[in-house]
């Protein structure tokens, strides 16, 4: 089922799937599910390239657009899984399950990582080896019995690169590398990112709520995506 899962979101556009063991997550966020399935869509390397010092009109319709193709991959393999007579449970890639201080009970980056697909950047967000931070991500939590071997990720790549540290406008990322375990807060602001992100857009493109994308685009990780690394 994992090769058929797989093949099936390959086939329909997905840039990166993997399958995590979710045993030990909190009985209040896993439920009655066993297996947690990253999704992973890359965006557009020309218009990341265009974005290295701040947000443009189609970098905002490329994360919409990136988004509304993993909405439509996670809810095509749980019809998928469920024809198969497995129970499914998945939630769009803008999480709007949101409480607190802008986290969610189950962040995607959190399956990402637990899936083995990248590790947490110094600027929060997820990166990979083979697109960097350009991707967006959703998940699908399934009551499939199989058996994973653990791939997990539990420590950063990033080393001491600070692209995102020194570049992003709100001075959000500390410059700490990420471990599992850390509260996100420990090494990253968020409220600095939102605020300095909506100015610059405001500035740029006259869109009021959007994401700067400084740190996405100078990755070094990215970057090898943006130069061909594929």
């Amino acid at each position: 089922m994992v090769e058929d899962i797989s093949s099936e979101l390959l086939s329909n556009g997905a840039s990166l799937v993997g399958f995590a063991d979710i045993s030990i997550l909190d009985p209040v966020v896993k439920k009655n599910f066993t297996t947690g399935i990253s999704i992973a869509v890359a965006l557009d390397p020309v218009i990341i390239k265009n974005i290295t010092e701040g947000p443009t009109i189609e970098y905002d319709k490329e994360y919409k657009s990136a988004n509304d193709r993993l909405d439509n991959l996670s809810s095509m393999i749980a019809e998928y899984i469920g024809k198969r007579g497995y129970k499914t449970g998945y939630w769009g890639a803008t999480n709007d399950g949101i409480y607190g201080h802008h986290l969610t009970k189950l962040p995607h980056k959190t399956m990402a990582t637990l899936s083995g697909l990248g590790w947490i950047g110094k600027c929060a967000l997820l990166v990979t080896r083979q697109y960097g931070s350009a991707i967006r991500l959703t998940t699908v939590l399934t009551d499939l019995n199989i058996k994973i071997p653990d791939v997990s990720i539990s420590g950063s790549s990033c080393g001491d690169c600070t692209n995102c540290v020194d570049l992003c406008p709100g001075h959000a990322p500390s410059g700490v590398n990420w471990r599992r375990g850390m509260f996100r807060d420990e090494f990253y602001k968020p409220d600095s990112c939102r605020m300095a992100a909506r100015k610059i857009a405001k500035e740029r493109t006259g869109i009021k709520d959007t994401f700067c994308g400084i740190c996405i685009a100078n990755c070094k990780y990215t970057k090898e995506y943006l130069d061909g690394g594929l």
